[in-house]
C-alpha cells in the first residue's frame, strides 16, 4: 500500500476505513479501526501540554495542546473527560 496523507499519524487506520466502509460497513474491522484511532489520539494528547488561554468570556475556560511548534483550536474542558478517566481507559486497554 503506497504511503497516504495520514500515514504516521494517530489517524493513520482512516484510509482504511474509508475503502472499507464501502464495502462492509458492519464490519468488526471498521469497529477496531476506529476505536485504534480513537486510541492513538488519547496516546498523542497525553504527550502533548496544555496551555491555559484567556478567555473574554465570563465564567468560560479554555486551553489548548502544544506540541512544541502547533498549537490546537481551543478547547473547552467542561466538554471533556477529565485525566484520570482517561488513564483508567487506557490502562484497562493494556
Amino acid at each position: 500500500m503506497s504511503p497516504t496523507k495520514w500515514a504516521n499519524t494517530p489517524i493513520e487506520p482512516y484510509d482504511y476505513i474509508k475503502k472499507k466502509i464501502k464495502k462492509s460497513p458492519q464490519s468488526i474491522d471498521i469497529s477496531q479501526s476506529i476505536h485504534q484511532i480513537g486510541i492513538n489520539c488519547i496516546h498523542a494528547l497525553h504527550d502533548f501540554q496544555k496551555v491555559q488561554l484567556t478567555s473574554l468570556v465570563p465564567n468560560k475556560q479554555y486551553f489548548s495542546y502544544f506540541d512544541g511548534q502547533r498549537k490546537s483550536r481551543a478547547v473547552n474542558p467542561d466538554l471533556l473527560i477529565g485525566d484520570d478517566e482517561i488513564d483508567l481507559f487506557l490502562n484497562a486497554l493494556a
